[in-house]
């Protein structure tokens, strides 16, 4: 066991799990109202800023897709409450979450790609004395293999999921979207071969080597390094 051990630590810590820094934003130089307007039209006709659209609907018309890794069922009041106290104070949501529309179902008009969290607590406002929040979506036309690849993106900078579910999340998105093909799954993660490989070795520990350990390791507890990019 102590062997195993050592593997699975060995592993574990040689982890690249902190995703590339973000480009810097453009600047925009523009007097007054007039000025920005002009350079927000340039950059739009450039494509160097992409307009989608944003709505505020109903949270009680939205649903969780299916692979979204985030436990719903497992989100309260005190998992949420820096949230809960943040739209509080900002009178509404700010960051609007991913979704899709939906199709196939009647009862929903979204699925929610990224942004569980804030529809639990957009609802759970909705249900306590805050019944005017409405839930901020941005909508965007999207396949489960774009879905997953916005959702990594996100998840990426987040501390509370730990490396082993992360991990297996890889796992399964490499046959479900990537037919078992991890050079590719690793080119539109835009990350290296090296790097995914990682991840899916820690997925296929064995389930009785995991459960040695008193808790999986978190991202927070580990070296940050930033994944190398596949070339």
């Amino acid at each position: 066991m102590s062997k195993n051990r050592g593997f699975a630590a060995g592993l574990a810590g040689a982890l690249e799990i902190d995703p590339p820094a973000p480009e810097p934003q453009q600047s925009r130089l523009g007097i007054g109202v007039l000025a920005g307007r002009s350079n927000r039209l340039a950059e739009l006709a450039s494509g160097a800023v992409v307009a989608r659209p944003v709505e505020l609907v109903d949270p009680a018309r939205c649903r969780i897709w299916a692979e979204h890794n985030r436990d719903y069922d497992r989100l309260d009041e005190a998992r949420c409450s820096d949230l809960i106290e943040s739209l509080k104070a900002q009178g509404r949501q700010e960051i609007p979450a991913i979704v899709r529309r939906v199709k196939d179902d009647p009862a929903v008009d979204f699925e929610v790609i990224c942004g569980a969290r804030r529809h639990w607590t957009v609802s759970w406002l909705r249900a306590h004395n805050y019944p005017d929040f409405r839930f901020l979506v941005e909508v965007r036309e999207m396949t489960d293999e774009e879905a997953f690849r916005v959702s990594d993106l996100e998840n990426r900078t987040r501390d509370d999921l730990s490396d082993i579910e992360r991990a297996r999340d890889y796992l399964r998105a490499l046959d479900r979207h990537y037919q078992g093909r991890q050079k590719t799954m690793a080119q539109r993660l835009n990350v290296s071969e090296a790097w995914l490989s990682r991840y899916l070795d820690l997925a296929r520990l064995p389930a009785d080597l995991v459960a040695a350990f008193p808790d999986p390791p978190c991202a927070q507890d580990q070296a940050h390094h930033t994944p190398q990019a596949a070339s």
